[in-house]
């Protein structure tokens, strides 16, 4: 009797990731390291790479310290990430344990009776706006909690949870037609009117969304018919609550006042982000004035405040490190200055091409950079230079350029192994990697046929 081969299994995540730095620092003995010179624009006060400039610099392959200082040095650049994953979810974590999600999300659900599936695109909706307005994507890990209670009452798993708060956030984020870091700032390095092109823009957001709306409650429909369905399984963490269960009470007046609570903290931070600029530490110290509130409505101790803050705490140690882990690997890549050596060689077969096909060609490089600059801004400084005067060569519209930049940033975020935020959700949510490919693969290659498609229209038609 022949014994069957073991099927091949995904590393975890953390390893995946540790693979990953190993083989950035590989590169960086292969690719030969070059730089554009970054230069201010004198108009627009705007640093960013010269497109004529780039040139060979001595060869910077990573020592073996360097290697080892990867980890503790992508802890150290996110740290305040790391910071606000803790202290949020330690703080949400005393809204939690009073029960007044549980209550309204039950209560909600029961009203809508056979109908509670019709939470799913609700959420999506709220999400995706809030997303393209910029107003909850630095923060999208604190409202994961809240998505797997919303999965959980609805008796389904923590992908869907995944796919209603995280992809919703970065669908309406990457289509924005308004998003500040990353539209408007590529607008302004390709120097074309910025928010133009914006109709054509909300239209791609609403179709976006309405796929990720229609695949989602697929999914989630075929996880309420049969459990077996779900990604998660076998894995053994497939959440079957019971939305009937009796144990929590009846909902009160003050679990109404502690969700509004919770929800007017969040929205003074997403308007103080659009005013004011906000980064994360005003969502930890806001979601702190949220749990003082709370606890004094619901008559908590202080010493009970601790206790389900620790416990918080805990639950996010796994995605509070994968974060700096997946940071690591740009350390290695800047460390080795190859990124604008592979820039610089991936944008030389546009001239090649007919128009559409360079559009095409643009946003796959774009999605490949995504992978080796996470940070949108990071990525129109870099390569929107290079890109909308390399449309001027081949006589494209500076727009199309826009476009395959933006919309080539927002496809891998769904999934990139590089992006400390993607792993920090999975790493919350208790998702592996390999699973979490699995829902999000099929997914993302609609999302690049109608990209593909928006592109056409646009090359050819304009917006």
């Amino acid at each position: 009797m022949t014994k069957k081969p073991k099927a091949f299994k995904i590393p975890d995540t953390y390893v995946l990731v540790t693979i990953f730095i190993f083989v950035a620092a590989i590169l960086t003995y292969i690719v030969p390291a070059g730089e554009y010179n970054m230069v201010t624009n004198p108009d627009t006060g705007l640093t960013v790479a010269d497109p004529n400039s780039y040139h060979r610099i001595e060869q910077s392959p990573v020592s073996l310290e360097q290697i080892l200082l990867a980890i503790p040095m992508g802890l150290n650049r996110s740290a305040g990430v790391i910071n606000m994953l803790f202290l949020v979810s330690g703080f949400l974590q005393i809204v939690n344990d009073t029960g007044a999600i549980d209550r309204l999300v039950r209560a909600i659900i029961q009203k809508l009776k056979d109908k509670s599936i019709l939470v799913i695109p609700i959420i999506i909706i709220m999400m995706s706006i809030l997303g393209a307005i910029g107003a909850v994507v630095n923060g999208v890990v604190a409202f994961v909690p809240l998505g797997l209670i919303i999965a959980s009452k609805l008796g389904l798993d923590s992908v869907v949870a995944v796919a209603i708060i995280f992809v919703a956030t970065y669908t309406g984020f990457g289509t924005s037609p308004i998003y500040p870091t990353t539209v408007q700032l590529a607008q302004k390095i390709a120097e074309v009117p910025v928010l133009s092109g914006f109709e054509f823009r909300t239209v791609m957001t609403a179709v976006t969304t309405l796929i990720l709306i229609l695949y989602t409650t697929h999914y989630a429909i075929r996880v309420k018919r049969d459990p077996s369905k779900s990604l998660l399984a076998k894995e053994g963490k497939f959440n079957k609550e019971a939305v009937e269960d009796e144990e929590l009470g009846e909902l009160k007046g003050k679990d109404i006042i502690i969700v509004a609570t919770l929800f007017l903290g969040f929205g003074i931070y997403a308007y103080g982000t659009l005013k004011f600029g906000w980064g994360t530490e005003y969502m930890s110290g806001i979601m702190f004035a949220i749990a003082v509130v709370t606890a004094i409505i619901a008559r908590i101790s202080p010493d009970q405040m601790v206790k389900s803050f620790i416990a918080g705490c805990k639950g996010v140690v796994y995605a509070c490190l994968i974060t700096g882990f997946a940071s690591g690997i740009s350390y290695i890549l800047n460390e080795g200055k190859i990124i604008h050596t592979i820039i610089h060689n991936l944008s030389k077969p546009l001239s090649l091409v007919g128009n559409v096909f360079s559009s095409w060609l643009m946003l796959i490089i774009n999605t490949i950079l995504n992978f080796l600059i996470p940070s949108g801004s990071g990525q129109a400084a870099v390569v929107m230079p290079l890109m909308a005067p390399l449309a001027d060569i081949v006589g494209m519209d500076r727009q199309v350029a826009v476009c395959a930049y933006q919309w080539g940033d927002f496809i891998t975020n769904m999934f990139n192994p590089t992006s400390g935020t993607t792993m920090a959700v999975l790493g919350l949510a208790g998702i592996p990697y390999s699973k979490w490919l699995r829902f999000i693969l099929p997914l993302c290659g609609i999302f690049i046929i109608v990209v593909f498609a928006a592109l056409f229209l646009v090359v050819n038609f304009g917006m």
